[in-house]
């Protein structure tokens, strides 16, 4: 009916402006008077909720697809791992993902890609890992963010060496790793200790013409701190200011750390003077 038309046009309205209160209350309206929601109304409340972060109005909503005789399809599915995912509960990701195979759907990469990244805020990197793998037996192709998701779970994990060895795969499966795939497998690299293998990284991006970030500084500046390069530090901070990345507080933290490491006490006491100077404290 054009009344129905019409409601589940404004919940996918209030989906897209991220007014999850709107939406919810709208689809109430909805189920209390005469209009039945369809499957796009439940699709576009559950993607609301996702992006309000509220992982269990958007498990409510997809159990009552079925509930109401509809099936859903895998943009319910995508739209819950993606709620599952902000909400940071990996596991029900992976069960909606099973639930999906399960029910004969075609997962796509954003399936995939959506279910890994809740692996990575749970630091599940095995599960990531083991789904990249999967993905290619479904007949899904990872791209970056497929990998950049897995390396920062590795990151998060503190597992070094399994985030190296992804980084290099990216460049077998002849993707462009960007910024964020540098930027990732170097900070694992510095949690991990393995100080040279940042800088190499760190080479690699600049050989790449790739900018470096806050991140990226921060985990270069780790580095110096572990090989004692106060120096290498120095210089790191006079870069992002000419390249305009503003130093935050944890990046004068690393330099003066690599500085104090080193016994440049001078170094250490001018740059205390410039946080101070730059109106970075610590609270």
């Amino acid at each position: 009916t054009p009344d129905a038309i019409a409601r589940s046009a404004a919940i996918a309205a209030c989906e897209r402006s991220g007014q999850w209160r709107a939406a919810l209350h709208l689809f109430a309206e909805s189920i209390e008077g005469t209009l039945e929601p369809n499957l796009v109304t439940h699709n576009s409340l559950i993607s609301a909720c996702a992006k309000g972060k509220r992982w269990a109005f958007a498990l409510e909503t997809f159990v009552g697809i079925r509930r109401r005789g509809l099936e859903p399809d895998i943009i319910s599915h995508n739209a819950l791992i993606s709620a599952s995912e902000r909400g940071n509960h990996w596991r029900l990701a992976i069960q909606t993902l099973e639930v999906a195979l399960e029910s004969g759907l075609q997962p796509d990469t954003i399936t995939f890609n959506s279910t890994i990244s809740a692996c990575d805020k749970g630091s599940q990197w095995l599960q990531a890992i083991g789904l990249l793998r999967e993905m290619q037996g479904h007949g899904v192709w990872p791209d970056s963010i497929s990998y950049n998701a897995s390396i920062s779970a590795c990151m998060r994990a503190g597992e070094w060496q399994a985030a190296l060895a992804l980084f290099e795969q990216v460049k077998v499966q002849e993707l462009e790793p960007d910024t964020v795939t540098c930027t990732t497998t170097m900070s694992a690299c510095e949690k991990g200790g393995q100080w040279e293998r940042v800088l190499e990284l760190f080479g690699e991006l600049r050989g790449r013409g790739l900018p470096a970030d806050v991140m990226t500084h921060n985990a270069l500046l780790g580095a110096c701190h572990q090989g004692q390069l106060w120096q290498q530090a120095l210089l790191a901070l006079q870069d992002m200011w000419q390249t305009g990345v503003g130093p935050k507080l944890t990046t004068y933290i690393k330099v003066i750390k690599a500085c104090d490491r080193a016994d440049q006490w001078e170094q250490t006491l001018q740059l205390l003077e410039e946080m101070s100077s730059d109106g970075l404290h610590k609270h």
